[in-house]
């Protein structure tokens, strides 16, 4: 099973990210010439871009990989990122994330936490943030 998951958020409170949709176009149409079929090529944007639609995400990735024994997982996002002096405190920001506050990000460690890291699953992530 190959699946590609394209993550994006563009429009943030106060100001939007003008060049995220045609990262978007960009990265599916690499991925196409990659061997990727269409039809295994998924996109989310900004109804995808709370903390909580995030997880959501995150969570139904896990579940489609869930039982499988071989294939590759590609999962990309593109928009904000939050980042820390501490590493483990930095993000992807959600659409109601706080600049001052990175306990609003998605941590980039829950990406580890969800993906499905196993033999025989190969697993690639681009964070575009």
């Amino acid at each position: 099973m190959h699946q590609a998951y394209l993550i994006s958020i563009s429009h943030y409170p106060g100001h939007a990210l003008a060049g995220v949709p045609n990262d978007l176009m960009l990265m599916g149409r690499a991925l196409i010439h990659q061997g990727f079929a269409s039809s295994a090529i998924r996109t989310f944007g900004d109804e995808y871009g709370t903390l909580t639609a995030l997880d959501g995400l995150l969570s139904t990735i896990q579940a489609n990989f869930t039982g499988v024994d071989e294939g590759h997982c590609f999962v990309y996002f593109s928009g904000s990122g939050m980042l820390s002096v501490d590493p483990l405190l930095g993000g992807v920001k959600p659409i109601d994330g706080d600049d001052l506050d990175f306990t609003t990000a998605l941590p980039f460690t829950a990406f580890n936490q969800y993906l499905p890291v196993r033999p025989g699953v190969q697993v690639t992530v681009v964070l575009d943030c």
